[in-house]
């Protein structure tokens, strides 16, 4: 159940959804994420699209950068706990259908993380958040077994295209 505060007037404030970052945090965010020092080349047009205010316009490299490795840090502390757990196991199960090889002794684990990080995304994020995009991954990591380690990462690669990490986090930066 929600609580609504009522208001001194007649009106009644919904409060905001956990998964949303306030313009303060929204800030911090950005701050964080453009004082971060990777090497030369790796995320380098990242602080320019940080600058700008523009995380939309990035390319694929960046979006993967962003998604895998810097939202965990970056959100820290800035979003409440369980919808912030969600965002991590959803960077590490990007991380392991990204990487390029595989163990294919790991792949029924990677299965359970699959669906343990879905369980947490439905928990905690509204229905209008699950669509094809989300369920794609577990068609991924069911390719990944059936194909076997070696041999795979270009499918996987082409399915991972559109499943752009920017999907993911225009859905918690609806103000952005």
């Amino acid at each position: 159940m929600v609580n609504m505060t009522p208001t001194q007037s007649t009106k009644i404030l919904k409060p905001q959804a956990p998964y949303v970052l306030t313009w303060d945090e929204l800030n911090t965010f950005l701050s964080q994420l453009g004082s971060l020092k990777v090497p030369i080349d790796y995320g380098a047009s990242l602080a320019k699209h940080v600058a700008d205010k523009k995380l939309g316009s990035m390319k694929t490299h960046d979006y993967h950068l962003l998604m895998q490795k810097l939202l965990p840090l970056c959100l820290r502390g800035l979003m409440a706990f369980e919808p912030q757990m969600a965002t991590m196991w959803l960077s590490c199960v990007f991380h392991w259908v990204c990487v390029k090889v595989w163990n294919p002794n790991e792949i029924g684990s990677l299965q359970e993380d699959v669906a343990f990080t879905i369980y947490l995304l439905k928990k905690k994020f509204p229905p209008t958040f699950f669509d094809i995009m989300i369920h794609l991954l577990l068609h991924i990591v069911d390719e990944l077994e059936i194909l076997g380690g070696e041999g795979s990462n270009h499918t996987i690669r082409s399915h991972t295209c559109p499943l752009k990490p920017l999907y993911f986090l225009k859905k918690i930066f609806r103000k952005f």
